[in-house]
Order: structure tokens, then sequence, then C-alpha cells
């Protein structure tokens, strides 16, 4: 499942969803991600030229700050609908986060 970049000038504004209880998250495999991983769920607002745009939801990067957002997955209309493709592709978004493909490709020594 690969990754996508979201550029800073798509968006109009974003928040971090916090999930600050283990047991009482209404959405453990969002929570789990956040709170064993650097990855977070931000509440994102486009950038379309539209007023009334609504906001959409995304697993992203804990360095979500730079000018590039990393995408691990789809951004959902709702946060349930994240945790449902989130939950369904947990292996996949963990190969991709834990095993880059960006590693420095070995030498001919093999180091």
């Amino acid at each position: 499942m690969p990754t996508e970049l979201l550029e800073r000038d798509d968006i109009a504004g974003c928040r971090e969803i916090r999930f600050l209880d283990r047991q009482e998250s209404n959405y453990p495999t969002l929570m789990r991600f956040c709170m064993d991983f650097d990855l977070c769920v931000l509440q994102i607002m486009p950038n379309d030229g539209q007023t009334a745009s609504l906001p959409i939801f995304a697993l992203v990067n804990g360095d979500y700050a730079s000018a590039t957002i990393q995408l691990h997955c789809p951004a959902m209309p709702s946060l349930k609908s994240l945790e449902q493709h989130v939950q369904q592709h947990q292996i996949d978004i963990l190969h991709d986060y834990l095993f880059d493909s960006a590693e420095p490709p070995m030498t001919r020594q093999g180091f």
C-alpha cells in the first residue's frame, strides 16, 4: 500500500486527533497506531476553493509540520471509516511504515 504525499498548499487547516485513554477509545486500532508508533490522525480541511468543504481524516507521520504530509492510507470522510480501513489494512500500513522504501541503497561491499 503506497503512501501518498499531501502538499501544504492543498490544506486550509488541520488539527491532530488525540487518543488519551486506551480503555475508553472508540477507535482502538487508530489509538494503538498513534500511541505505539510515531503516527497520528489529522482532521484536514481541504483547500479546494469551496467555503464549506467537509473535513477528511488521515493517518500521517508524527512530523506532519513539514512542507509535505505523508499519508499512510487514503483519507476518509469520518473517523469510523478510517478506523475500519486501518483495521483491514494494518499489516500493509505497518509494513510501509516500518520498512519504508526510502532506505539508502546498499553499496558493492554490502555496507
